[in-house]
């Protein structure tokens, strides 16, 4: 845990990626998407802290670790030279390394030249913690960058996660997303840096705006434009 009191959320959310309807957010679910869980609350930037788990942890100092951002992703890159500059303080050196995505792809798929940290920014094709959850933190059979990037693996979260795919109630299902949420929040195998707002500028001449491709980070609307309001 002493990595997660160790990021500046807050200097992230409000200048890195410029407010933009962003806040931390503690798990894996972002607000808006069914089975996030309101009972976690995000971990806050706190040294103190940071420097108690680590000594705790027991791990030996100073020590250096790699931080892959994918080259064409510039707040990635500000994020890690942001949390290099913090962690100089607790004895940790954090290599920024400027990937290629076909370097970062490969060395991701296995655990033995996966660096150690990784930056990744995912969205799910709809708001359903299924649509994260299971691709993201489900022990897949083969590890991707959507897929377990971090390695993550937990018998539990696996078994909640296939038994909330598997039922129709959504009231359970609900709940079997927060106790995963729970125990990955727990186990801190990622830090949640932040969930990022849409922002959709709007004129009363715009009419007809519906959302056509609702994937990943990117949006395509189909629209009109009316020489005269109504």
């Amino acid at each position: 845990m002493a990595l997660e009191y160790a990021f500046n959320y807050s200097l992230v959310t409000s200048t890195i990626v410029n407010g933009s309807g962003s806040v931390p957010l503690g798990q894996p679910l972002p607000s808006s998407y069914y089975g996030y869980n309101p009972k976690l609350s995000p971990y806050t930037f706190n040294l103190t802290l940071a420097k108690q788990y680590l000594t705790e942890s027991g791990v030996s100092l100073p020590v250096t670790l790699t931080f892959a951002y994918i080259n064409s992703i510039v707040f990635e890159s500000e994020e890690g030279l942001m949390f290099a500059s913090t962690l100089q303080s607790l004895g940790i050196t954090l290599q920024v390394v400027n990937t290629p995505w076909s370097t970062y792809t490969a060395d991701v798929a296995n655990a033995t030249s996966s660096p150690d940290m990784v930056a990744v920014t995912q969205s799910g094709a709809y708001p359903d913690g299924d649509a994260l959850l299971y691709s993201m933190w489900h022990t897949p059979t083969v590890y991707t960058w959507s897929q377990d990037p971090t390695h993550y693996s937990n018998a539990t979260v696996d078994q909640l996660l296939n038994e909330e795919r598997s039922s129709t109630n959504q009231t359970l299902r609900a709940q079997l997303m927060q106790q995963a949420q729970s125990i990955i929040e727990s186990n801190a195998p990622a830090i949640f840096a932040f969930g990022q707002g849409e922002q959709t500028p709007y004129n009363k001449n715009l009419q007809g705006v519906t959302l056509n491709l609702p994937l990943f980070s990117y949006r395509a609307y189909l629209w009109t434009w009316s020489q005269t309001s109504t």
